[in-house]
């Protein structure tokens, strides 16, 4: 049975220009995307309907530790573009198949 970890990541608040800010941030985000697609994680970016600019993620592998170890991994790289990077929820579990 595999293991899972989701979760959403507050990165800023009141990104109002969506395109100026992931240009601005590109290298990082850049970096992130290669990163969850080489391990093969679920990653999403962008805003919610107040401007925050949000990281939601979903990591699936055999052990529950790899998926924490995945998740720290994510958040660390987040907060050395973003210092003040805040986990709004994490939830884990097992998938049936």
């Amino acid at each position: 049975m595999k293991k899972f970890i989701k979760g959403t990541l507050e990165i800023e608040l009141n990104v109002t220009d969506l395109v100026a800010f992931e240009e601005q941030h590109k290298v990082a985000i850049n970096r992130w995307i290669d990163w969850a697609n080489r391990l093969g994680v679920a990653l999403n970016l962008g805003t919610s309907d107040d401007n925050t600019y949000l990281c939601e993620y979903k990591i699936v592998g055999a052990t529950a530790s790899y998926c924490k170890g995945l998740a720290s991994e994510l958040r660390q790289m987040i907060k050395s573009e973003f210092p003040k990077t805040r986990s709004l929820w994490q939830g884990s579990g097992d998938i049936l198949f």
